[in-house]
């Protein structure tokens, strides 16, 4: 509690954005390009049964593939999941996924 009654938001930036916050634990998980366009509906019935994060692996797919499947699971799974796409930013900022997965080995 502050001096005047007013408690600022919790913040990882003083700018005041907040901080997005993953309750723990949360299930995990990851389809690739063809799994995704293939089985939307066992991805909606996972997230609904308790999944957390669905993390969509690009692999060697294209571009417009990945583009494809991440709106087909961000249709699926709405706003019950977080979305995150696998080393494809461009697809992601594209979709308006939860964010990236990024490995240290990537380029």
């Amino acid at each position: 509690m502050s001096w005047y009654g007013w408690e600022p938001p919790r913040t990882l930036f003083p700018g005041g954005f907040k901080r997005p916050e993953i309750q723990v634990p949360a299930l995990v998980l990851r389809v690739g390009a063809d799994e995704a366009l293939g089985s939307g509906d066992a991805v909606a019935a996972a997230v609904a049964r308790g999944v957390g994060i669905v993390v969509l692996e690009a692999g060697e797919e294209g571009g417009g593939r990945v583009y494809e499947a991440a709106l087909s699971l961000k249709a699926s799974i709405g706003d019950r999941a977080y979305l995150l796409i696998a080393e494809r930013v461009d697809v992601a900022s594209a979709v308006g996924a939860s964010g990236v997965v990024l490995a240290d080995d990537g380029w």
